[in-house]
């Protein structure tokens, strides 16, 4: 063979080598550009092949795939059945086609999926509500949940009394949240049985019943505050807010799962803020205001008398340390009594002016205000304006031995033009009376007709009543308005 003939076939040969490369450009280029917007091949999500799929194909893919998966959940013969939005499960499509489309934006990541595969996991959110209202729905369907032994005060006994442990049924919850997991990892049906189980009351009756036995232990302390004339003591229902029980349910919890299941540590103890406000408003119910007293001023504004010493006011200083004091006794459950300490506060006066001249008289009246003396040593009515008699002394006839005219300072509340007295049972005399001016209960200024003589008392007087001649009655009942005072006195 000849040089030349050499040289054509590898020049052929390298033509033929130039050829098949520039093929291979043009087939790699397009495979790249039709998967530039296509999952790449062995693809694919949840275990399902979406190579060659644009980003609205596998969404309606994943959609219809998310809408036929469901958990169907069988408890002792009773089906719960819920989608996986039921579920609290959201598929995140966009989320998952960006992880499936990541690779996409490589040339070399397109060519090596023609030699390797990739699963890709579905993006999903979880609805914490929605899948803790499966959970309870599921739950329904047991017959009788675990009951914690418990403590409650019972008003009527004053004491707290158990309520006993009981034994429950459950399920294995986490078999529950293991299907709802595997159905949104897959976006396929899961059928799941779940066996109930027998869950046993952690705080247990025996737990309860020592625990009320200390509390009512508690509660018997005897505890008494005295303010020097009175002594309180808190009854039972007041007492029983005194006492700090153990949250039982949060102890025991789903049958201890997850709680604080320590029972040991479980205690009753004082609750130290209503033991202070006992105190605090017990204190604050036996402080006294001061009360305004009244001296009277003549017109010179000298004080004359003391008209109304008023009331001095008492405030108790120390219940702090009456709610230290008792605290420190509970705690070492021993009796405790205390005594308030008060703080006296001296009242203040106003002044009340009266008229000059009444200041050494029975009632010290302000200058003319109207007032009645009724002196029962003599036996007459004197009406005053201020200082001023204005009329009488109106003789009079006051009550008789055993039925004697009141005494005090009053004022006219009730007024008769006429009326019949004595018409009921308990009196012996049935008459007309004019001119009635009642200022103390069944007693009144009247007049009385049935009498020819006045200016005495004693036996033959009256039943109380101050009665006086009719002419002076009169005068007495127009000139006196309701209000008016009377000073009866000997």
């Amino acid at each position: 063979m000849t040089i030349g003939k050499l040289s054509a076939k590898a020049s052929w040969a390298l033509i033929a080598l130039l050829g098949a490369l520039l093929v291979a450009v043009i087939g790699v280029g397009a495979y790249a550009a039709y998967f530039a917007d296509r999952a790449l091949p062995r693809t694919t999500v949840a275990g399902q092949s979406v190579s060659g799929q644009n980003r609205d194909e596998i969404a309606q893919g994943l959609q219809e795939r998310a809408s036929h998966a469901s958990i169907n959940v069988t408890v002792d013969g009773t089906l719960t059945s819920a989608t996986l939005e039921e579920a609290g499960i959201a598929i995140d499509t966009d989320a998952t086609l960006d992880d499936v489309f990541a690779p996409n934006g490589s040339i070399l990541s397109r060519i090596s999926s023609l030699f390797t595969s990739r699963d890709v996991q579905v993006v999903t959110s979880r609805d914490d509500a929605a899948a803790q209202a499966l959970t309870q729905k599921v739950s329904a369907s047991v017959d009788q949940p675990v009951r914690e032994g418990s403590i409650q005060f019972n008003e009527d006994g004053g004491a707290f009394s158990v309520i006993e442990a009981q034994e429950g049924h459950s399920v294995d919850l986490e078999q529950l949240a293991s299907a709802c997991d595997e159905a949104a990892r897959t976006l396929t049906t899961q059928d799941i049985d779940l066996p109930m189980i027998a869950v046993s009351p952690t705080v247990t009756t025996q737990i309860a019943q020592q625990l009320a036995d200390k509390a009512n232990t508690m509660l018997e302390i005897p505890v008494s505050i005295t303010d020097g004339i009175h002594t309180y003591s808190p009854d039972a229902r007041e007492r029983s807010t005194w006492i700090a029980l153990p949250d039982l349910n949060a102890a025991g919890g789903a049958g201890g799962k997850g709680a604080a299941a320590n029972t040991g540590a479980l205690d009753v103890t004082w609750n130290e803020k209503p033991v202070r406000a006992w105190v605090e408003s017990t204190a604050l119910s036996t402080n006294e205001e001061p009360t305004k007293g009244v001296k009277n001023v003549n017109s010179r504004g000298d004080v004359v008398a003391v008209a109304d010493p008023g009331k001095s006011g008492w405030t108790v200083n120390n219940a702090g340390e009456v709610a230290d004091e008792l605290l420190a006794a509970l705690k070492d459950g021993t009796a405790y009594e205390g005594d308030f300490d008060y703080d006296q506060t001296e009242p203040e006066f106003t002044t009340r002016e009266i008229a000059d001249g009444a200041g050494d008289k029975v009632y010290q009246a302000a200058p003319g205000e109207k007032w009645i003396d009724v002196d029962l040593s003599n036996a007459s009515v004197t009406a005053y304006e201020g200082a001023t008699v204005v009329q009488g002394p109106i003789p009079m006839v006051p009550g008789k031995p055993g039925w004697e005219t009141v005494t005090g300072t009053f004022r006219i509340y009730l007024k008769h033009q006429d009326q019949m007295m004595g018409c009921s049972p308990g009196y012996d005399y049935c008459t007309y009376t004019p001119w009635v001016s009642y200022f103390h209960g069944d007693y009144a200024l009247h007049g009385a007709p049935s009498r020819s003589s006045f200016g005495w008392s004693g036996e033959g007087g009256s039943h109380g009543c101050v009665n006086m001649p009719v002419d002076g009655a009169q005068w007495i009942y127009n000139w006196a308005p309701v209000g008016t005072v009377v000073v009866s006195h000997y």
